[in-house]
């Protein structure tokens, strides 16, 4: 009876959001969008209100492209309605991990998980997140991979939130019984969240956000196991287009066999191949360290 009426549901909904496309009225659609994400909190149907604001934001970006005038209101609304879709899809995780017996995910995932909200909920919580259900599966996880320190972080943090009956025995036990343990975290976590960019191990949790704390690099994150992967975010200079940026990211490096066998072979005036059986000549400036170092070095300034 239930899935009926789910399904039903839908049908009505998608019936709804067909006849506005139609009649090409996409405000009305994003509104009727909107009321069905928040019913959808409410419920704590999660993983449905991270879909919802995932068609939310692509509705926005459509009406951004088709209007002018609000274009800029939309691509705003589209970046924070897409950033709300995947707390949403993210927390649906340690929901069904605090309230179901069994759990499909693996320690390390979970653990990731955790992480990956908290360092994104430094600011407001979304409605429906809890952060105590996140805080407690970070301090489980924590202990079973031997976080020690993180793991008495979230006992320390938990003590100051208003704690369910249901947790709080556990919560207790586990405040005592991690004292024992030694005030380290392992050291195989904290490599893991190396920046790939200026290469400055960073925390396990992050109070400045999902960045890195020395060159402010965004963190890119897997969707299975939310690892952090080793991604850098550049951005293209003015005048490149986005078909010429794919033309010039597949071009192969020219190999050539002239040079000294022990450093860098230069082709041309501006083109530099690295020989594997040497390295780099730290005479000669590479122009990628460069680049990045003044990158930093103007982020800092600002």
């Amino acid at each position: 009876m239930l899935l009926k009426t789910h399904r039903s549901n839908w049908l009505l909904f998608f019936s709804y959001l067909s006849a506005f496309h139609k009649a090409g009225r996409q405000n009305e659609a994003v509104k009727v969008l909107e009321q069905l994400t928040h019913n959808a909190v409410v419920e704590n149907r999660f993983n449905d209100a991270g879909y919802y604001y995932w068609m939310l934001s692509m509705q926005c970006l459509d009406i951004g492209r088709e209007c002018e005038e609000q274009r800029k209101e939309m691509l705003e609304k589209f970046e924070r309605f897409q950033h709300l879709a995947e707390l949403y899809y993210v927390y649906r995780s340690i929901q069904h991990y605090t309230d179901e017996p069994f759990s499909s995910h693996m320690p390390e995932t979970l653990f990731n998980i955790c992480r990956f909200l908290l360092n994104n909920l430094t600011k407001d919580v979304p409605p429906g997140i809890s952060k105590v259900n996140t805080l407690f599966a970070l301090a489980k996880q924590s202990r079973k991979l031997g976080a020690y320190k993180l793991a008495r972080y979230a006992y320390e943090k938990l003590q100051e939130l208003h704690i369910p009956s249901r947790f709080l025995e556990s919560i207790e036990l586990g405040s005592l019984t991690i004292r024992s343990k030694p005030f380290h975290d392992s050291e195989d976590l904290i490599e893991d969240m190396m920046c790939y960019r200026c290469s400055t191990n960073n925390p396990l949790l992050n109070n400045q956000g999902s960045v890195c704390i020395n060159c402010r690099q965004c963190f890119i994150y897997s969707a299975s196991s939310y690892e952090v992967l080793p991604l850098v975010q550049f951005y293209l200079e003015e005048g490149i287009r986005d078909e010429e940026a794919l033309s010039l990211i597949d071009l192969e490096v020219p190999h050539t066999d002239e040079g000294n066998a022990r450093g860098p072979n230069m082709v041309g005036n501006d083109m530099q191949a690295l020989r594997i059986d040497g390295g780099l000549d730290y005479n000669e400036e590479d122009p990628f360290t460069a680049k990045m170092s003044f990158e930093v070095r103007k982020e800092r300034t600002e």
